[in-house]
C-alpha cells in the first residue's frame, strides 16, 4: 500500500492526471496529512498558473478530502481562514465551496455513514458563514463589474443551497 501512495504521490507532484483508485481506507493515517497539504501547495500552485480544469480537479480531491480526514475538524472555517481574505486566493476558495457540497452528498465517495452524518453537520454549521462570506464576495465583485467573480458566487450559493434542499429531504427521510 506504502508503494501505491508513493506512487500517487509521484503523478501529483509530476502534474499528470491524477487516479483516483486509491481507496481512503488504504491510506496509512500518517499520511493523511502529507496529502491533505501536498494538496493545498498543488491547489494554491494551480490557482496562479493554471489550467481552470486542473485546479477544479484539485479542489474536487480537496473537497473530497475533507469529507473524509475526520481530523481535519472545521475545514470550511480553516479553508475561509486561509483563502479567503486574499484577492488571489479567492477564486480557489470559491471552487472548494462549489464542490464540498456535492461532495458531502456523493454517494462515489466511500466513507461511513456517521463520517457522512458528522461532516454534514460540519457544512450545516458552517452554512452561515459561507453564505456570509458569498455575499461579501459577490458586492465586491459587483463594485468591481466582475461578472466571472459574480458567476462562480452564484454557481457556489446554487450549490449550498441545493445542498440545503437535499439535507431537508434526507431529515426527512430518516
Amino acid at each position: 500500500m506504502t508503494r501505491r501512495w508513493t506512487t500517487e504521490k509521484r503523478r501529483l507532484n509530476s502534474s499528470r492526471p491524477l487516479s483516483s483508485q486509491t481507496n481512503w481506507q488504504e491510506l496509512p493515517a500518517e499520511s493523511h496529512e502529507a496529502l491533505r497539504q501536498s494538496l493545498l501547495t498543488h491547489c494554491n500552485k494551480f490557482n496562479t498558473t493554471g489550467p481552470a480544469n486542473v485546479l477544479r480537479l484539485l479542489c474536487q480531491a480537496l473537497a473530497t478530502l475533507c469529507v473524509q480526514m475526520s481530523s481535519w475538524q472545521g475545514c470550511v472555517k480553516d479553508l475561509m481562514a486561509n483563502y479567503g481574505q486574499s484577492e488571489a486566493t479567492i477564486p480557489l476558495l470559491l471552487e472548494v465551496l462549489n464542490v464540498l457540497p456535492e461532495e458531502a452528498n456523493a454517494s462515489r465517495v466511500c466513507v461511513h455513514p456517521e463520517r457522512r452524518s458528522h461532516f454534514l453537520q460540519e457544512l450545516t454549521d458552517a452554512r452561515q458563514m459561507v453564505v456570509a462570506y458569498l455575499e461579501g464576495v459577490y458586492q465586491n465583485a459587483t463594485a468591481k463589474s466582475d461578472p466571472g467573480t459574480q458567476e462562480k458566487v452564484m454557481s457556489c450559493l446554487y450549490g449550498w443551497l441545493r445542498w440545503d434542499i437535499m439535507v431537508a429531504r434526507w431529515l426527512a427521510a430518516s
